[in-house]
């Protein structure tokens, strides 16, 4: 759970804050409000240890955020690393794209489908678009197919160029990807 301030959630969670313990209600509901007033002042999100257990949408929506301990959480709790939205895009994909290398990283480790096809047949390395290069090495040495094709036959270097991530372009090109492949947008 991220804390908000008026209504309004603060930025990512940059530190997680100890708030200690002990006291009644509205020393608890004191110390929270000078958390957040000083969390607001340096710019830092504070999040809050989730205590129940993680359902399937609050784990998909903590690995688009970042939020390590909330997928940690579910994954401990027997959670299938692989439940997808409704759109079929897992959590590895939604990681993948914006950019959580850490959560990346679990997640292949606790058993999340490298080669699972979203709707329009992406998989994670079509990710490529949020041009994090660590991201695409890791679901390399992992077994991603560098010459996987989605609904528009588009491979990843498609996706890179066309983003213009030109870093991820040059690792696949030293990775000895197929060149002439054709997509849909691909003028003859």
């Amino acid at each position: 759970m991220l804390w908000t301030l008026k209504g309004k959630p603060l930025s990512p969670c940059l530190k997680i804050l100890d708030l200690g313990g002990g006291g009644d209600i509205r020393t608890s509901q004191k110390r929270k409000k000078e958390v957040q007033a000083v969390a607001l002042r340096q710019g830092v999100a504070v999040e809050v240890p989730q205590l129940g257990p993680v359902d399937s949408a609050e784990f998909m929506k903590a690995a688009i955020q970042g939020k390590q301990k909330v997928v940690e959480k579910y994954l401990a709790e027997g959670g299938n690393p692989n439940v997808c939205d409704e759109l079929r895009r897992i959590s590895l994909h939604r990681a993948s794209i914006t950019g959580h290398l850490a959560i990346v990283q679990k997640l292949l480790e606790r058993g999340a489908d490298v080669h699972f096809k979203d709707q329009l047949d992406s998989t994670a390395i079509h990710a490529c678009r949020g041009g994090k290069l660590e991201i695409v090495k890791v679901l390399k040495s992992h077994g991603a197919d560098l010459n996987v094709r989605d609904k528009l036959c588009s491979t990843p270097l498609h996706v890179a160029t066309r983003t213009g991530h030109t870093d991820v372009v040059e690792y696949f090109l030293s990775c000895s990807v197929k060149l002439n492949s054709r997509d849909r947008d691909t003028r003859s």
